[in-house]
């Protein structure tokens, strides 16, 4: 038991530092001079102007770096995902996403009406969408947008609940799942967390990250299946960009 502690030890520190990473991947980009360098190189051969280019190349980046960490991990692990997307009881699994998108809605709408009654002036609409990465998504190319929170969240799913946790729940079985839950809950909100600026837009991703989080991790109990997972996690992105 003690050296599959200190394995499950050493797994938990390299997963959270390459979470870390993984979390100032954006503004590090942001900030990087060779990223601007490739911009202007490729300007030469695309009609879009340099933003654009630059918050492409930013965005490839934070996808690049969550398919290296799942593949890293999986491949160290033995993990196959494959083995979690089970469509035969598509009925079941339609069922378990519906029911897992309203509880985190619902969860993540009630905390964050509670502290707006706490502090009253706080603007929420105004507090996510001046988030860094949100404000990417004004600088993409149209045809690109609607692809950027999609596929954030499907990489997100992917590396948190398709590779960590099930990593948890399968490796280290002596690990309780409720220990599992809150663990990879707050290696996400620290992931998410990293991308803000301010205590508002932190205390906003937080507060949606442990929720989609602790509901997906349930979810994959439950059914067996990644999939709801990913479906309630795509579904309460896609609520938020509608409204």
């Amino acid at each position: 038991m003690s050296s599959q502690l200190i394995k499950f030890a050493l797994f938990i520190f390299f997963a959270g530092v390459y979470t870390i990473v993984w979390g100032k991947t954006v503004s590090t980009l942001v900030k990087s001079k060779i990223v601007v360098k490739i911009a202007k190189f490729l300007m030469n051969y695309s009609r879009m102007k340099l933003d654009p280019i630059r918050f492409l190349i930013i965005w490839l980046g934070y996808l690049f770096v969550s398919i290296v960490g799942t593949i890293v991990f999986s491949v160290i692990f033995k993990i196959n995902i494959l083995d979690y997307i089970h469509l035969k009881n598509y009925k079941e699994i339609l069922l378990y996403s519906l029911i897992g998108f309203i509880v985190q809605l619902s969860l993540s709408s009630m905390i964050l009406t509670v502290i707006s009654l706490i502090k009253s002036d706080i603007n929420w609409y105004s507090v996510i969408s001046n988030i860094s990465w949100v404000k990417i998504s004004s600088k993409l190319p149209k045809w690109i947008k609607p692809l950027y929170p999609i596929s954030g969240a499907f990489f997100e799913e992917l590396y948190f609940r398709g590779c960590i946790f099930i990593i948890i729940i399968t490796e280290f079985k002596f690990i309780h799942p409720l220990l599992a839950i809150i663990l990879i809950s707050i290696l996400f909100s620290v992931q998410q967390v990293l991308n803000t600026e301010t205590v508002y837009q932190a205390v906003s991703m937080s507060v949606g990250a442990v929720c989609i989080s602790a509901v997906g991790c349930m979810l994959i109990l439950a059914t067996n299946s990644f999939i709801p997972a990913l479906l309630c996690h795509e579904l309460y992105v896609l609520f938020y960009i509608k409204h």
